[in-house]
């Protein structure tokens, strides 16, 4: 079998546990853009949860906030020892850790996903960590992160032409193209190799222009599917639209896949001075059985209305 059908399709998701606002700005972004499907957790108490419903993927946590250092050593500790999130694989980002605190770190947790020292130069960190992720395969087979639009009831694109309207529903898109859905009484309008120019694709609430032309045409339930792909004439604009649409959409199905699970009560609090004297055995007892139990997720202790707030918010 050769080396790239070894891989896997969809690859993992990768979520960053308190990520600084110049992290999300200069980082995030550009991971979104070179199309590796990245998440923001602003909740310890939701990581649990997290990556019970998503299995495989990658956590990072930013030990600079927040808790200090023996707090996350611990978390991370706790996490690893819960043969549910087993599949799943930890790092750290930091920016003030000095080398013994990171040499203390990598004798007590496992971090498979590496401990990357962020520096001032944003474009040695986008290569430090794009090494790491391609070292895990984070991208697998796939070339676009996508996202279905099915349930959203706005999500379009339309036109008009020869005093014609046409509207066609979004199926999914990406960076690349979006499939549509083409109704039966229009199928004559459209062929493949056909190029639509300045239509309006319409997600976010506004109309954005974008170049796109016809793929292929399959057959659907009922009607037919249109796949079109974007030209490159398309807007930088319109493009950054379409990559904030698919990563708010995915994390909105992550927030709904946690909806009405009990938050992580756990006190992972711990002294920094027993961090610098302990190793990992030291760390093992009344916390470590906690961590190891949870194979289920927990029952719901928090009132439905304050985890609706907390998700809305």
């Amino acid at each position: 079998m050769a080396e790239e059908e070894k891989k896997d399709l969809f690859g993992h998701k990768v979520f960053f546990l308190y990520p600084s606002y110049s992290f999300q700005t200069d980082i995030l972004q550009r991971l979104r853009t070179m199309e590796y499907e990245v998440y923001t957790i602003q909740d310890y108490r939701l990581v649990r949860n997290i990556l019970f419903k998503n299995r495989n993927s990658i956590l990072y946590v930013n030990i600079d906030l927040i808790f200090n250092t023996a707090t996350w050593v611990n978390f991370l500790y706790m996490l690893q020892e819960q043969d549910s999130l087993a599949s799943n694989k930890f790092g750290i980002i930091t920016e003030k850790a000095d080398t013994n605190t990171i040499k203390n770190i990598e004798l007590q947790v496992k971090h498979e996903a590496g401990i990357i020292r962020l520096e001032n130069d944003t474009e040695e960190n986008v290569r430090n960590i794009v090494k790491q992720l391609d070292s895990m395969d984070a991208k697998g087979r796939r070339q676009y992160v996508r996202a279905n639009c099915l349930d959203d009831k706005i999500a379009e694109v339309f036109w008009l032409t020869n005093n014609t309207m046409f509207k066609l529903k979004i199926i999914d898109i990406s960076a690349a193209g979006l499939a549509v859905i083409i109704p039966e009484k229009q199928k004559n309008s459209f062929k493949p190799g056909q190029l639509l120019q300045n239509i309006n694709l319409m997600i976010k609430g506004k109309p954005m222009p974008i170049d796109a032309k016809i793929y292929a045409i399959k057959p659907g339930q009922n009607y037919l599917i249109g796949i079109l792909m974007i030209e490159y004439t398309t807007g930088k604009n319109a493009m950054n639209l379409i990559r904030d649409y698919v990563a708010e959409t995915l994390d909105k199905k992550i927030q709904a896949s946690i909806y009405g699970m009990d938050l992580d009560r756990n006190n992972y609090n711990v002294a920094e001075k027993k961090f610098r004297s302990s190793d990992k055995k030291s760390s093992e007892g009344k916390d470590s059985e906690a961590g190891k139990k949870a194979d289920q997720p927990p029952k719901l202790t928090e009132s439905e209305a304050e985890l609706k707030k907390m998700f809305e918010s």
